[in-house]
């Protein structure tokens, strides 16, 4: 929707987790989270759940979007992922730039090839390759946290916590 509006890169950067509210903050602790980890999560733990039912109304731009542009984007050119990641990149211009997430591919990936080729992975500084899917016994990187090389990567670590089917990914870095 940002996009379609001709929002620039602040514009598409989506909710973050916290925000000033006058004298407040908002938090937003699951954001991260995706639906399916929150509804395991409640089952698990014998929680009842509430679904808001305007999340499936697509008379909502972001459910029409989710539900009907997104999968149909993907139907009509399979590289539609990759462009988005171009202009992202295209984007990436003379600025410190923390680029992170859960990328679901893996570091050959030809996706991750222009990330790569503005911004720098935290653990490849250190030579290792940091594993953190599976949560229970990690065997694939699909996390990443990048950043642009005038940004100083002290440490970038995998801790052993399985809140999720990922393990968390950090870095420590020097703005």
């Amino acid at each position: 929707f940002c996009l379609c509006r001709g929002a620039g890169l602040s514009g598409m950067a989506g909710i973050p987790p916290t925000r000033p509210l006058g004298s407040f903050t908002v938090f937003r602790p699951l954001i991260d989270c995706t639906k399916e980890e929150i509804l395991d999560y409640l089952k698990q733990n014998g929680l009842p759940s509430v679904m808001d039912s305007s999340n499936e109304n697509e008379a909502y731009t972001r459910n029409f979007i989710r539900h009907s542009v997104i999968p149909h984007l993907t139907k009509i050119n399979p590289h539609a992922q990759e462009n988005a990641v171009k202009t992202l990149t295209d984007n990436i211009v003379d600025t410190k730039c923390i680029l992170m997430g859960d990328f679901n591919v893996r570091p050959e990936n030809e996706v991750l090839k222009p990330i790569r080729e503005r911004l720098r992975d935290t653990a490849d500084t250190f030579g290792e390759e940091l594993y953190s899917f599976p949560s229970d016994a990690p065997t694939r990187k699909i996390d990443y946290i990048f950043v642009s090389y005038d940004i100083e990567v002290i440490s970038a670590d995998i801790p052993p916590i399985t809140a999720s089917d990922h393990r968390p990914h950090t870095a420590h870095v020097n703005l």
